[in-house]
């Protein structure tokens, strides 16, 4: 791991100090990768053994994403002609219409799941089990946020990708001050209710990256005065990063502060779930990688009841992966972080791996040369998607999920149709 972390390390370098990039995908892949590994070798609480296997699989993985993600033409354009294409702002408008009716559906939505949390709390339940009652994990399995599971699904499928896309339009409008400071109140507050009634930390973590990002590419026509206040934002995020994760510290935790064990479980896990996958045998044939696309088929094709081949067989396994907890520390659990790694592995074993990380590097790379071409809220946007994905690649695929693919439809209807032309045109 230590070589893995090594060449990651002098490749972020050098697309830094050499190429001048700040923002380009394998920033934010080598920055995230480098920093679980890094936990994983410092390993100071005794965690479970990798198997070499799941080093080779992280390393031909990493670099296979370098190598897809590797583009001169884009070079180009960000040592060329930045300061013009910085300059060169064509028309952008968000879709005001759709993005009030966002808020205010989800608002709705949150509120109720607050009132849920709250009585929850009252009952005696702790802060951080309230994670477990939304998921059905353990002893909780039996208690749910909602009545019913058609109001689970929306959450799911309808209200947690809204919330993505959401922070995101939110972030940008800062910028480009298109909506009004009543706007950005109401979305800040529904957030704020969302990751209050969720215990969720993703959305935070985004929100420091997405800062980040969005400092480096707009940092030629954002004012000084502004860009104060999104550093104050993104110090914001991080402090309330940990304040959230140590109300989450609970029992379960015994002495593995969780901000340490969320970016390095990741690992031992990947190399567990690897050996039972081989032990039993399993082979999904791409199901694993289009995973999000076909949890849509087959949820209307089980209307039918009929299915695509193998597809209810790879969710037996993600089931297990969701609802086993697996030794890491010697006295704690954990489950669900395999990394986008086990579903290329579960898809075509190592050749899997190297194939579907180049895809993911290819992908990235066509994201990150039209925002470079063209100066568009919806290009933007569809990047700042991207980079999401590559930032939760240490946790799971998320393009394996649908919910994920739903935020690009958010992306369509939230920013007006005179956004999304010239990048068809090209």
């Amino acid at each position: 791991m230590i070589i893995i972390d090594i060449i990651l390390a002098l490749v972020l370098l050098w697309h830094v100090i050499v190429k001048k990039q700040l923002y380009s995908p394998v920033i934010f892949w080598c920055g995230i990768w480098i920093l679980s590994l890094t936990f994983a070798i410092i390993d100071p609480y005794e965690m479970r053994g990798v198997s070499d296997k799941g080093i080779f699989i992280i390393g031909i993985g990493t670099i296979a994403f370098v190598i897809g993600s590797a583009s001169k033409s884009a070079y180009r354009f960000v040592l060329g002609n930045q300061k013009k294409r910085m300059l060169d702002v064509s028309a952008n408008s968000f879709n005001k219409r759709n993005c009030y009716i966002l808020v205010l559906v989800t608002a709705v939505f949150n509120f109720s799941m607050m009132m849920s949390a709250l009585a929850f709390l009252r009952a005696g339940i702790a802060f951080e089990n309230l994670r477990d009652i939304l998921f059905g994990y353990g002893e909780y399995s039996d208690i749910s946020f909602f009545g019913n599971t058609f109001l689970s699904t929306f959450n799911s499928w309808v209200n947690g990708p809204a919330m993505s896309i959401l922070l995101i339009i939110l972030l940008l409008n800062l910028v480009v001050k298109q909506l009004p400071r009543l706007f950005n109140i109401c979305v800040l507050l529904d957030l704020a209710i969302y990751v209050f009634a969720t215990s969720g930390r993703m959305l935070i973590m985004h929100a420091v990256i997405f800062v980040f990002f969005l400092y480096f590419y707009h940092r030629i026509q954002i004012p000084k005065k502004l860009k104060r206040g999104i550093r104050w934002i993104g110090v914001s995020a991080i402090v309330i990063l940990f304040v959230l994760t140590f109300f989450r510290e609970g029992k379960t935790t015994e002495g593995v502060p969780s901000i340490y064990s969320y970016f390095c479980i990741n690992i031992p896990l990947l190399s567990h779930w690897v050996d039972y996958v081989d032990s039993n045998k399993v082979v999904t044939y791409g199901n694993s990688f289009f995973r999000g696309i076909l949890e849509l088929v087959n949820f209307l094709l089980g209307k039918l009841e009929i299915s695509t081949p193998g597809f209810w067989d790879m969710q037996e396994v993600f089931t297990l992966i969701q609802n086993r907890w697996v030794q890491v520390f010697p006295k704690n659990r954990y489950n669900a972080f395999v990394s986008c790694f086990f579903y290329f592995y579960m898809d075509f074993k190592a050749f899997g791996v190297a194939l579907g990380s180049f895809i993911f590097g290819k992908i990235s790379k066509w994201s990150y040369k039209n925002l470079l071409k063209e100066r568009s809220l919806y290009v933007e946007i569809i990047y700042m998607l991207i980079i999401q994905l590559i930032i939760d690649s240490f946790i799971r695929w998320q393009a394996g999920n649908f919910a994920f693919l739903v935020t690009f439809f958010y992306a369509n209807i939230c920013t007006r149709k005179s956004e999304k032309k010239n990048l068809q045109d090209e």
